[in-house]
């Protein structure tokens, strides 16, 4: 692979403004975006769920997808281009650890994605960004976002998204960095998308070679395969119907 390509992930919560981030780096800087998993299955996959079988059902085919994602980044480095990708490839471990916390999974389902990603990662058929960038805004900053577009974010599903994010920015604001410091990069978004972009390009240019977050997998994987118990306890009520997000709607959605 040509030496500085890079896969470089933009997470965060929900209305952080991450495709909003990955356009412009991917027109500034002339990277090639991916778009996240949920925009790329086709035909559309229905989240909603009101069992877990059901929930089991989505997060294995988004996991799925997240290989998929994977082996395209790869086939892009192999041919000089860096990729910038619409969240990173963890979202199904990340959140479905989210729903363990707030009761709402069971760890069984935890355990058996983190399995699968192993085993994929061993296959080469996934695996972790050359670095990613969390997008760190303030909470009434999402919420002004997701009232003003509530197609792409409902508000009957805002506060069990609010509860799964900040067990999500516990895992990369903490734990992943406790890790890999080299490998996350948390950046305060609340300002101008130019200059958040302009830091992130800068932070990629300074990145280690391409592939040392690699080595941290196993150890990551362990950690996510882990339910977050008592750390950061939700208040949201148990319930055996809850929805992950919208269907996906008529065009590309603003997170």
């Amino acid at each position: 692979m040509p030496p500085r390509a890079r896969l470089v992930a933009v997470d965060g919560p929900s209305a952080s403004g991450k495709s909003t981030v990955v356009a412009r780096l991917a027109r500034t800087q002339d990277w090639v975006p991916l778009a996240e998993a949920y925009d790329r299955t086709t035909p559309p996959i229905d989240l909603h769920f009101s069992s877990l079988p059901e929930l089991a059902r989505i997060e294995r085919t988004l996991l799925e997808e997240e290989a998929n994602r994977w082996t395209v980044a790869r086939a892009l480095l192999h041919r000089g281009w860096s990729v910038i990708a619409d969240t990173g490839f963890l979202g199904p471990l990340t959140y479905t650890r989210g729903l363990v916390g707030e009761g709402l999974a069971s760890p069984g389902l935890l355990s058996e994605l983190a399995e699968r990603a192993q085993r994929l990662a061993l296959r080469r058929r996934w695996g972790l960004p050359d670095l990613t960038v969390y997008l760190q805004v303030p909470e009434r900053l999402r919420r002004e976002r997701a009232r003003l577009d509530r197609a792409h974010h409902p508000p009957d599903l805002y506060a069990r998204h609010e509860a799964v994010a900040r067990r999500e920015a516990f895992f990369y604001e903490t734990e992943w960095p406790s890790i890999d410091r080299s490998a996350v990069y948390v950046v305060p978004a609340a300002g101008p998308t130019d200059r958040i972009a302009a830091r992130v390009a800068e932070r990629v240019r300074r990145s280690l070679p391409r592939g040392t977050a690699a080595r941290h997998l196993p150890r990551l994987l362990a950690t996510l395969s882990v339910p977050p118990g008592a750390l950061l306890r939700g208040t949201a009520t148990r319930s055996s119907a809850t929805v992950k997000k919208t269907t996906r709607p008529a065009h590309h959605p603003r997170r």
